[in-house]
């Protein structure tokens, strides 16, 4: 029900964009949430008009152009937009960026921890993007940066301290604490997001 990737849309993603375009058809993707994107940009990206994605539908698109702040108002908010869409729609979603990396690494990671993923499966999903499209190594410097960066998310989603202080944590339900308190969103809304990405 939840699939994310680099943009199936920017031409600033060369073949892979058309990799990424063909796989969300073949994987039944009905509503998309673009975090790199305003709507007029990528609607006036070359080629765009042919693509699956566009197939989609305004309706079942979202664009946001989230900053990379994560505790921000801004961030925040655009957090609440996307999510409040995706509440009202049904999947199976992509979510994506550019590169799929970054912003788009931290709204499916938050997605995945208030469906239960582990500590451990958090961490793995958000480093697989960095070992696929940049090629890093364990233990190499790029990777030890996205693995910082991986803990840092999972620190500003539930609040925890530090990581030693995560294995201790109700990753769920701390991940709920934090879309109905920082993001906005309504018991109604959590609620209807798990009943989305239950769905088999």
């Amino acid at each position: 029900m939840l699939y994310r990737s680099s943009s199936p849309i920017d031409p600033s993603q060369g073949e892979r964009r058309f990799a990424a375009d063909d796989l969300l058809w073949e994987a039944g993707v009905v509503t998309a949430v673009n975090t790199s994107d305003c709507r007029l940009r990528f609607r006036n990206f070359k080629g765009y008009r042919d693509t699956h994605y566009a197939a989609l539908g305004e309706r079942n698109q979202v664009a946001l152009n989230m900053g990379h702040d994560y505790p921000s108002d801004a961030f925040l908010e655009d957090m609440y937009n996307g999510l409040d869409f995706l509440s009202e729609r049904p999947g199976p979603y992509l979510i994506h960026g550019t590169q799929g990396v970054e912003r788009t690494g931290y709204v499916c990671m938050v997605l995945e921890a208030l469906m239960g993923a582990s500590k451990e499966e958090l961490l793995e999903d958000y480093l697989r993007s960095y070992e696929e499209y940049y090629r890093f190594e364990p233990d190499t410097d790029g990777w030890k940066a996205a693995e910082r960066q991986a803990v840092s998310n999972l620190l500003t989603f539930t609040g925890a301290a530090d990581e030693a202080s995560l294995d201790a944590l109700d990753l769920a339900q701390a991940t709920r604490t934090y879309l109905l308190e920082q993001v906005g969103l309504s018991a109604e809304q959590v609620e209807r997001i798990v009943a989305h990405l239950s769905k088999p």
